[in-house]
């Protein structure tokens, strides 16, 4: 593929990428959730042997693919309509540490920019996911609290590509008229 496009390729490790949203595959939401704030040593000890997976992982697909992709998918969905569903704090804490080694481990595997998805009103994240690596945030969820496309694009558009969203995709986008999407 590489040699028969001048397109950009966008790759991932099979195996998930994601941390928080492990814990609620495993636990459920609720359990999930309560785990972080009542059972902190074993959401530390999951998040652990998960991020040490993961890494593994990701050497393994960049060892074959890391000098062929231009764009690598990561993603953990942070927060809902309205903001983060855990205090930012608790994410740092938690979280970040282990997020961070996992990009760390992509970058020094290939030179493809970190693509982030995650939905809702990310805002009070974006700071940390550009200090963690992330070079591309997706989507713009303009209907969440918080998230203006012009408003983000001012105080963050110089260290962070935004990609994807910028419209009203919950009720516009696949409700409109074809002149309210317009």
């Amino acid at each position: 593929m590489r040699a028969g496009t001048d397109r950009a390729l966008f790759g991932m490790a099979p195996c998930g990428h994601d941390l928080f949203n492990q814990l609620f595959r495993v636990r459920g939401m609720e359990n999930g959730l309560m785990d972080l704030v009542a059972e902190p040593e074993f959401a530390e000890a999951f998040f652990d042997r998960l991020c040490n997976t993961i890494c593994t992982a990701q050497k393994l697909f960049l060892s074959e693919v890391g000098d062929l992709i231009d764009v690598h998918f990561a993603a953990d969905d942070l927060a809902g309509q309205s903001g983060p569903l855990m205090s930012p704090d608790l994410w740092r804490r938690l979280i970040k540490p282990r997020q961070a080694r996992i990009l760390a481990t992509i970058k020094s595997h290939t030179k493809a920019r970190i693509f982030y998805h995650s939905c809702g009103a990310v805002e009070a994240f974006i700071p940390d996911l550009i200090e963690i690596g992330v070079d591309i945030l997706n989507p713009v969820q303009v209907s969440a609290t918080g998230m203006d496309t012009a408003a983000l694009k001012k105080k963050y558009g110089r260290k962070l590509s935004f990609w994807g969203g910028g419209c009203d995709t919950q009720a516009v986008l696949n409700r409109g008229t074809p002149e309210q999407v317009r």
